[in-house]
């Protein structure tokens, strides 16, 4: 058995033996009894005290031997210049880029907890049935559903240094989604010149703060080998620590820790300490294990290296089971003028001297291992994987920064003058051996599997010399070159170095990656993204039962179109047809679901009408998705996504949007009589039915042609809550009047600075807007903004102090107004007597007082509040009673009926303003032509 059988055979059996051990094994072989060997080690082997020159030939031979039974392997591109070498493109499974991926999973088992979710609510079963007995209402109870406390905004930084780690990046990304602890991971690219964010590599920037969750459930994990300049001159860190001050946020250092006093990234020994579970760093504790520095980093931000040790300590003291983590962290750095990047590291001269002084023991053998194979950051990796599994992708990176190799392409590097040769005279010839035989066995064993994939080129036919810069990587078996894709057939013109094949086989790993994360999209883009957003001004219910809901018809067109797409297309269902959020009811978080349907539609279809220019939410609607479409030269290609359609007759041109303006929106083919009168206009007169099934027919393909063709790329959710509306005047900057109708809404509440001993500061916050008095929900004033915004109202919120004067004037207010009151705010004097004051005038709000039926200390006292609550909200004629609600699912519920009953009462009594023409309108023109 020759020797590079023996080691392709200890391979397969998943055996990684070091060079010793191998040695050591020949060695003993030697004098291992032949019944044990069998027939086959009868023959002597060398030992290693025989002479290398004695055993040359031999192993020339094996080698000589794998050419013949084998086909050459080489890669494409890494010829020297002038050289060329005929071949045929296929693709080479990737090294992992990540070494213990099981540990690492392991490592942030502490953060698998769940917690009540402020997105989804789920049914309460047995708060169902309670209810239901007590009220004798059948009506469902819902709480928040449990879901997974953590969210991962992984951030890969982009500088050229880090092109090792973009497999690993990807690698990472997929190891914490497959953990199960966290709800979300989603990769982002850190540009570290200017210290702005992307959702792609070469994507458009955005600003860090759009990523900081208000709920400080994020956590940041920013993947850099701290080389880049904006890490020497600060200006990464300050986007770091913009995330560090509302969220978790930590550094995974990609070098070893040798290296990290040579980074943008210093650190300091320190110990992590922590009072509660998730904290940010802000409020993390930072202690020194000897004399404190002289500076010290006002945020503490741990930095750590992509091991499952460090990750696993991160992961403690962000569950708060464990305090005094020691952990490294960044330590402030002055700015340097003219700071050097990694690649200035090492000084000319003896490079190969200086690295073997400094660079650590799995550095230097895979050095010495790469002297063999062409350089390309894929077969880098494959080497370090299959021929030293010692080492660690680290190792690897200490290579590539140790001023060894310059940089010959995008992926591919070569050793400077000389330095081959040097590593190469330490290189053995069965040591080359077997780390050709290393990289093949790899090569063969995963051939044609799932995964990641580079380029490479095999000689087109069997024998001939496939030689590329630094010799060729590895000859493979015969019968493996069809699961690499080559055909049983050999095609008649095989592919040159520098002709189309190789600028294809050249794609490299960026493409690759580039490529895994468009199918990650695509399937995402597939499942969730519906053809079309039907965007529509909400017009304020007149009653609460559904028949006389003035949106159904919106909701019929709406019908309309879903049918017609679904008739007409492979759509698996109504939800891929199209999105109206005329079915999203108050309990669940609307601007939510809203963004996430607007980041994700393929076309955008606003409903033109009089009333849509003066929505806010319409105008929001626009903007959020407007932000997805590229800024092309052409504005009317950028527009293509937008396909309005008229709902009801407007008023001048002039007097729209200029946004809106911009866009052809009367659709010539959809017929004269939709351009007189609008979807609204066809649809109540049954003499125009033809006309509003042709006019649907022709949208219906238009957006099916748009969402086929070119849709919209793909977006992130926005605040839409805060999102500025698309129909602003450009050259003013203020908003269109709004028509729609107002609600004025005053939470009566305490704050932190009017609580009595004793009490629970946890409902609390700054002001009183910030009560929460149920610890699974969110303030209740943004329930209350998102209901409002949902059934068609703008809702004005304040505190008791800030509207009690306007309130409380002679003067009837001008908006329909409730009150939603804490029961401990009765306790608090002034709010008391301002409380008393408002609820005795003619045009009393609509007061509700929420009660937490959980909280046992608001239960003990629950006597006293309610007879101070009886007094500030006296029982007067003809003034509505008080509305007690006992839950957040309870708030929800009641919320529409409360809008719609203080918008009712206010117009009971609002002045009215009869028309002054007596005469009789007609209802249509007997000489009109209905053709």
């Amino acid at each position: 058995m020759s020797l590079i059988s023996v080691i392709s055979a200890l391979h397969r059996a998943n055996l990684t033996p070091t060079a010793r051990e191998l040695a050591e094994a020949i060695w003993l072989a030697r004098y291992a009894p032949a019944s044990v060997l069998g027939a086959e080690a009868a023959a002597p082997v060398g030992g290693p005290d025989q002479d290398s020159d004695g055993g040359a030939d031999t192993e020339t031979d094996d080698l000589s031997a794998a050419h013949a039974a084998g086909a050459p392997l080489g890669v494409p591109g890494s010829s020297p210049a002038g050289s060329r070498m005929t071949g045929r493109p296929v693709r080479l499974p990737e090294a992992p880029g990540l070494t213990g991926g099981r540990d690492l999973q392991h490592a942030v088992r502490p953060l698998r907890r769940r917690v009540p979710s402020h997105r989804r609510l789920t049914f309460d079963e047995n708060a169902t049935v309670a209810f239901i007995a007590s009220t004798g209402l059948w009506l469902p109870v819902q709480r928040p559903a449990p879901e997974r406390w953590f969210e991962v905004a992984l951030v890969v930084d982009t500088s050229p240094s880090m092109a090792l780690w973009r497999v690993a990046a990807a690698e990472l990304h997929t190891l914490l989604s497959g953990t199960g602890a966290f709800r979300d991971v989603r990769t982002w690219y850190l540009d570290p010149a200017k210290g702005g964010v992307a959702a792609t590599p070469s994507g458009p920037g955005r600003d860090p703060r759009e990523l900081v969750d208000g709920a400080g459930r994020r956590l940041f994990l920013v993947l850099t080998d701290g080389g880049a300049r904006g890490w020497h001159d600060g200006t990464c860190l300050r986007t770091l620590t913009g995330w560090a001050h509302r969220c978790p946020a930590a550094v995974l250092q990609t070098l070893p820790e040798q290296m990290w006093s040579r980074t943008g990234l210093p650190v300091l020994g320190a110990r992590l300490h922590a009072a509660a579970a998730g904290l940010p760093n802000t409020r993390l504790r930072t202690t020194f294990p000897r004399r404190r520095p002289r500076r010290t980093p006002e945020v503490p931000i741990p930095v750590l290296g992509v091991e499952p040790t460090a990750l696993g300590s991160l992961a403690r003291l962000l569950a708060g089971t464990a305090t005094g983590v020691p952990l490294a962290i960044a330590a402030d750095r002055v700015p340097t003028a003219g700071q050097e990047t990694p690649a200035a590291w090492v000084q000319a001269g003896d490079e190969l001297g200086r690295f073997r002084a400094s660079a650590s023991p799995e550095a230097y053998q895979l050095a010495v291992c790469l002297s063999a194979v062409p350089l390309t950051l894929p077969v880098m990796r494959l080497v370090r994987h299959a021929a030293v599994p010692a080492s660690t992708t680290s190792a690897l990176a200490e290579v590539l920064l140790g001023g060894l190799l310059v940089r010959t392409g995008q992926d591919s590097y070569e050793f400077l003058p000389g330095v081959r040769e040097g590593l190469r005279g330490e290189l053995r010839r069965s040591e080359e051996i077997a780390v050709r035989a290393a990289v093949s066995g790899y090569i063969e064993d995963n051939a044609g599997r799932r995964g990641q994939t580079f380029a490479g080129i095999i000689a087109a036919a069997e024998g001939e010399p496939a030689a590329v810069a630094g010799g060729e990587l590895a000859p493979v078996p015969a019968e493996v070159t069809t699961r690499l894709g080559l055909p049983d057939v050999p095609d008649t013109s095989p592919a040159e170095v520098g002709g189309p094949a190789d600028q294809m086989a050249n794609e490299g790993i960026e493409e690759s990656y580039s490529r895994s994360e468009r199918r990650r999209f695509s399937r995402r883009n597939d499942a969730q993204a519906p053809y079309f957003f039907l965007s529509y001004a909400h017009i304020p219910g007149l009653a609460e039962d559904g028949r006389t809901d003035p949106n159904r018809w919106v909701a019929k067109l709406f019908r309309d179109l879903v049918d017609e797409i679904l008739q007409l297309t492979t759509v698996r269902g109504p939800e891929q047809a199209g999105f109206m959020d005329y079915e999203l009811r108050s309990g669940v978080r609307w601007a939510d679901q809203l963004s996430e349907a607007l980041a994700t539609c393929r076309v955008f279809v606003p409903l033109y009408s009089p009333r849509y220019f003066s929505s806010e939410a319409c105008g929001k609607e626009w903007s959020a998705f407007a932000r997805r479409l590229p800024v092309p030269a052409d504005e009317e290609n950028r527009m293509g996504a937008i396909i309005p359609a008229l709902w009801a007759p407007l008023p001048e041109l002039d007097s729209i949007p200029r946004v809106a303006r911009e866009i052809q929106f009367d659709h010539e083919t959809l017929g004269p009589r939709y351009r007189e009168e609008g979807f609204y206009g066809l649809m109540k007169a049954r003499s125009r039915r033809l006309h509003y099934q042709r006019a649907v027919d022709v949208l219906a393909k238009r957006i099916i042609q748009v969402a086929e063709r070119d849709p919209a790329p793909l977006g992130e959710p926005a605040d839409f809550v805060n999102l500025p509306s698309a129909f602003h005047d450009p050259d003013t900057g203020a908003a269109l009047r709004s028509s729609v109708p107002r609600i004025s809404m005053t939470i009566v509440a305490l704050d932190l600075s009017r609580l009595s001993s004793g009490q629970q500061s946890r409902p609390y916050g700054r002001t009183p807007l910030e009560w929460h008095p149920f610890p699974e929900g969110r303030p209740l004033a943004s329930y209350a903004v998102d209901a409002a915004l949902q059934h068609g109202y703008a809702l004005e919120v304040g505190s008791l102090d800030d509207q009690v004067e306007y309130l409380t004037r002679d003067k009837k207010p001008d908006t329909p107004s409730v009150v939603v009151v804490d029961p401990w705010a009765v306790q608090d004097a002034r709010l008391w007597q301002s409380l008393r004051r408002l609820c005795e005038t003619a045009s009393r709000p609509l007061p509700v007082v929420v009660w937490n039926t959980n909280d046992a200390l608001l239960g003990r006292a629950e006597n006293e509040l309610s007879a101070r609550l009886r007094e500030a909200i006296p029982e007067l004629p003809g003034a509505p009673a008080a509305t007690h609600v006992t839950s957040l699912a309870a708030f929800q519920r009641e919320l529409p009926r409360i809008l719609y009953s203080a918008v009712a009462r206010y117009l009971r009594s609002a002045p009215s303003h009869p028309p002054t023409d007596s005469g009789k309108p007609s209802l249509m023109d007997p000489a009109q032509d209905d053709n």
